[in-house]
């Protein structure tokens, strides 16, 4: 090695041609005595050849042998040589191109540039990632307007995307349904994990004592079309236990409860605007046992009404027609029930409501029964939120205290 850089200035004398041709092939052998460089696969291109060069350079090998160049070029500029310029890295001795970027336009030799495969991979997935970043904070900065994406061809068996899913919407913890469906091929699940309700009736001499929990009665959705979902309402478990004290007895119902199903279309407002309206007829089936229901198909038709006020409030109305059994079981009459109520986000994903219920019979000697609630609501997630609250009766013909707490998923 030290002898050719020596030599140079012998060359300085020689014609550029001669001094060149003498110089590559010291260099070939320089190339092919060093012991870094990996035996290619590819077949010898001629017979003087025997073994091809290397495939891949060692980043050192790389770098002496263009200081090399660049001691010679400054010893000898009669030989024209580049210190980027790599005699014998083209493809004419061995060299596959592939693992070149770009070749040059010096005279007389071919410069290639190399890459190393690990800063290009380490390169990409830093771009790759800073990309994804980006979006992800642009998506935050600039929500998508709903309002202007069309969303009609998504239905059951063609899920709405996540990007374009509107904000989860339940249909409790409030007894005001709400006006907006689950997004086309998505499912919801609410329910409580318990609820307790207390009743004392001492109306015209009576005296009764009601107390009843439901454990796990839930409420399953799933998002027909983007404007239609459908809902089983399953009340699994109860457990009622009467004391008459009057009468001197006691009594206790546990079990299975009835079966309802529910389909909610909404008709403005499913994906942004002041106001949503949605219709919700519904029908109730007889599934109970031990005598947890008057054994008769009921049904009716639900109008949930939501609007936007000044603030950050929101208001929920609902007017409900329902179609029942009298109680003597010779037909039936029909029940008018009204709620109202108001909600608003307490701090972070913390959100309260305030209510009032509100039913009316059509039945002869059926009174008039209200309750306040009040419940607090916390999201977890997008697509989980908690909540907690208590309906409290206000007229003798209304339960007294019905605290509940539950939980509603969606996915």
């Amino acid at each position: 090695m030290g002898s050719t850089l020596f030599e140079t200035d012998l060359l300085t004398d020689l014609e550029p041609g001669e001094a060149e041709g003498r110089l590559r092939r010291r260099l070939r052998l320089r190339l092919r005595r060093e012991p870094r460089f990996m035996e290619s696969h590819q077949p010898p291109r001629n017979k003087r050849e025997v073994k091809p060069l290397t495939q891949m350079y060692d980043r050192r090998n790389v770098t002496g042998f263009h200081s090399t160049l660049a001691s010679m070029a400054s010893l000898s500029p009669k030989l024209n040589i580049h210190p980027d310029d790599a005699i014998l890295s083209g493809p004419e001795r061995g060299m596959p191109q592939t693992r070149f970027l770009r070749q040059s336009t010096y005279p007389r030799a071919s410069t290639f540039h190399f890459v190393n495969p690990f800063l290009m991979r380490t390169s990409l997935t830093v771009i790759a990632c800073s990309s994804i970043l980006a979006s992800v904070q642009a998506a935050d900065s600039e929500p998508i307007d709903l309002s202007k994406v069309d969303k009609s061809g998504y239905h059951l068996f063609n899920p709405t995307p996540r990007e374009y899913m509107r904000e989860m919407s339940t249909d409790r913890p409030d007894k005001t349904e709400s006006a907006y469906t689950v997004d086309a091929g998505h499912f919801q699940i609410e329910m409580d994990f318990f609820t307790y309700t207390r009743d004392r009736d001492t109306r015209d001499g009576a005296d009764t004592r009601v107390d009843a929990w439901a454990v796990a009665p839930i409420n399953f959705k799933m998002g027909l079309f983007n404007s239609v979902d459908l809902q089983t309402v399953i009340e699994t478990y109860n457990h009622v236990e009467t004391d008459d004290r009057v009468a001197g007895t006691k009594t206790r119902q546990t079990g299975f409860g009835d079966v309802t199903s529910r389909l909610k279309v909404n008709f403005w407002g499913n994906d942004g605007g002041p106001t949503a309206l949605a219709v919700m007829p519904y029908v109730k089936y007889p599934t109970n046992q031990d005598k947890l229901g008057n054994n008769s198909v009921e049904g009716g038709i639900i109008v949930p009404l939501a609007i936007e006020l000044p603030a950050g409030f929101g208001m929920g109305v609902m007017p409900q027609f329902d179609f029942v059994r009298n109680e003597d079981r010779d037909g039936h009459h029909t029940e008018f029930v009204n709620t109202i109520t108001v909600g608003h986000s307490l701090v972070g994903d913390l959100g309260m409501y305030v209510e009032f219920f509100s039913a009316v019979s059509t039945e002869d000697d059926s009174p008039w029964v209200g309750t306040v609630d009040l419940g607090f609501t916390y999201g977890l997630t997008p697509d989980i939120q908690l909540d907690a609250g208590v309906n409290i009766g206000v007229t003798d013909s209304a339960d007294d205290v019905n605290p509940f707490l539950g939980i509603s998923l969606r996915f």
